[in-house]
């Protein structure tokens, strides 16, 4: 798994920046004053220091914010095992009902034989073999008679072992469906009630998160921080572009990315958030944002090798599919995570879950394609949208 720590800014261009600033508006024609200027410097130096403060907390917050977004990420994706294992205990609950019905069924077969027989005894005679000894004179059939009797009694014998077997096995399925249910019950009541908790502290530490940015008044830090966050995304994709130049493309059987252009499927079912270029700070998106509800399916356009699966800062839960020498796709601000590095994944699978990490405000995905290094804008890419909705 690829990863990037990339140290916050140093504040010293700000210190500049607000010295510049409040000198065109506080510093007057007689600036030289020397105790004019000492003022100046510690109010600066003051200011300087608060920001120093509140973005050390910042980043405080902002690691614990991450940890439980990923412990929300393995949570929900233990979740989702636990109910595909619902699904199948259902699925075999079904098949151990079947079972169960053809198992009376076969009861039912057997008590209506062993009441045949019993009739066919009937029909015999109700004496004893001794009593056939002492009454009939031939003993031819006395033999006969002898061993109708012993074929009767072996086979009643037979048939009732075999009731009770078959009696034996349905109350040993049914015991099994039962604890097999309450197990599974038991376990999805305990994920749900994990995943409540994470994200009712999800929640404080947004809501802390967002008073310390709403004291960050200086604009100028996070445009720094943007810039940071496209900086960084910028070198992860030189960084795995490079990592992932020995592998094959396309898939065998497979046609060209290019070649798909302007019929891709989107990634989710959704509306249009933000479109590509639209205005970011000082610059643009370089990606769409797609409103989805949380923990929907996040799909792949197209055939790929995951080659980054990670928590990225500005991003959240990222992972990047490389399709060829010249494409990838990028999907981010996911709640879960369903690929790993190096995994090979087909045109429709699903590789994620909606989320709202890396301090988004609502669920969503922000999704873009990469030509060679370069955005381009996934509208030329992907199905035309209805309404500004994408399916």
């Amino acid at each position: 798994m690829i990863g990037f720590f990339i140290p916050a800014p140093p504040l010293r261009w700000l210190h500049i920046a607000l010295l510049a600033s409040l000198l065109w508006v506080w510093v007057p024609a007689s600036a030289d004053s020397r105790d004019e200027l000492k003022t100046l410097t510690r109010r600066i130096d003051r200011i300087v220091q608060e920001l120093n403060k509140l973005h050390g907390k910042e980043v405080s917050v902002e690691r614990s914010l991450t940890e439980t977004e990923r412990r929300i990420g393995k949570t929900a994706a233990a979740l989702r095992r636990l109910e595909q294992q619902i699904q199948e205990a259902k699925r075999r609950r079904h098949r151990l009902q079947d079972s169960l019905d053809e198992h009376r069924m076969q009861l039912e077969r057997q008590r209506s034989r062993l009441a045949a027989q019993l009739r066919i005894s009937y029909a015999l005679g109700r004496k004893t073999p001794l009593q056939f000894m002492m009454n009939l004179d031939d003993p031819a059939t006395l033999s006969r008679t002898l061993t109708y009797h012993r074929y009767f009694h072996r086979a009643r014998l037979e048939q009732i072992r075999e009731t009770r077997r078959r009696l034996q096995e349905i109350h040993a399925l049914t015991h099994e469906i039962e604890q097999n249910q309450s197990r599974l019950s038991a376990l999805l009541k305990q994920k749900h009630d994990e995943l409540d908790a994470l994200r009712h502290m999800r929640k404080e530490r947004k809501k802390n998160l967002a008073l310390l940015r709403k004291r960050m008044t200086d604009k100028r830090l996070r445009l720094a921080k943007m810039k940071q966050d496209k900086q960084r995304l910028g070198k992860l994709l030189e960084s795995v572009s490079r990592a992932s130049d020995s592998f094959a493309f396309p898939d065998a059987g497979e046609r060209p990315f290019e070649q798909y252009k302007g019929r891709f499927h989107w990634p989710v079912s959704g509306r249009i958030k933000v479109r590509f270029g639209a205005p970011r700070g000082l610059g643009r998106w370089e990606g769409m944002i797609l409103s989805a509800p949380e923990g929907s399916p996040v799909r792949a356009i197209h055939s790929g090798k995951v080659i980054f699966s990670d928590w990225l800062r500005g991003y959240g839960q990222l992972i990047i599919l490389r399709h060829d020498r010249d494409f990838m796709t990028l999907y981010a601000f996911n709640q879960t995570l369903l690929k790993q590095v190096g995994e090979r994944v087909k045109a429709g699978e699903i590789i994620a879950t909606v989320g709202d990490s890396g301090g988004r405000d609502e669920p969503g995905v922000y999704f873009a394609i990469r030509y060679r290094g370069e955005p381009v804008n996934p509208l030329r890419w992907c199905r035309r949208p209805r309404k500004n909705r994408v399916n």
